[in-house]
């Protein structure tokens, strides 16, 4: 288990498991620190750019060189929540400040190890995957959202992570959590799906049309499980290992 606690006062925070059997290693290396100020206020503060933290795990083959590039890098991701900040009653505009921050580690990487290593960066962005205010990390960064690099793209019934009820108006099914992956990684991508909460005798529980259907889930979001090709990722990674 890997946690650093980030800069939530509520103690929300981004954790990782790995199986402890796997013949790899692991760096955590924690971004909480970042800083960011809204130039769109002119009394604001410099301030975490990131509400909780992105860490990031670098996961090595065993006696790789630490100076290589690593199999790949898992970055945690919990995006400021839409509860209004002032001035921005969406608060957009630190996700998007926030969606930058990601693309310049992305990049940074990319500069350290090259423009095909391989990062996964997943969790809840609390914005629509395909919204404008993740558009540094398709295009500054050159990341993909890992639905759409399926051969068929699944309709958003499939694809929905998050319902919201208001009480003026229809629910709003959206996705919000997701997969980014750079280039590295697109050809390695197997299987995307959202889990689907069942009942008691392992049928589907349906999407919640309803406040209190929703409470009535193990949580207001659904976990989205990204298979991918390791074995293609391993042979890729001895070959760079190779003098």
């Amino acid at each position: 288990c890997f946690l650093v606690i980030g800069n939530d006062g509520r103690g929300i925070d981004v954790g990782m498991m790995i199986r402890r059997d796997l013949p790899l290693t692991t760096e955590l290396q924690t971004h909480r620190d970042v800083k960011w100020v809204d130039p769109s206020d002119k009394n604001a503060v410099q301030q975490p750019l990131f509400s909780r933290d992105l860490p990031a795990l670098l996961v090595r083959t065993r006696n790789q060189d630490p100076a290589l590039p690593p199999l790949f890098i898992l970055l945690g991701n919990h995006g400021k929540s839409k509860r209004p900040t002032p001035g921005d009653p969406l608060s957009s505009r630190k996700r998007t400040a926030q969606a930058q921050g990601m693309a310049k580690i992305v990049n940074s990487y990319k500069a350290k190890f090259g423009q095909g290593v391989r990062v996964i960066l997943g969790g809840d962005f609390n914005t629509s995957v395909d919204s404008t205010e993740l558009a540094a990390l398709r295009e500054q960064a050159g990341m993909g959202e890992a639905f759409s690099l399926l051969k068929v793209l699944p309709p958003l019934s499939e694809r929905v992570t998050h319902t919201y009820h208001p009480h003026d108006g229809p629910v709003d099914m959206n996705q919000i959590d997701g997969f980014f992956l750079t280039d590295g990684l697109k050809n390695a991508v197997r299987d995307v799906e959202v889990y689907r909460y069942k009942d008691k005798n392992g049928k589907v529980i349906p999407l919640p049309i309803t406040y209190e259907q929703r409470e009535r889930n193990p949580s207001d979001h659904f976990p989205v499980v990204l298979t991918l090709d390791f074995q293609g990722m391993l042979s890729k990674s001895a070959a760079e290992s190779r003098p």
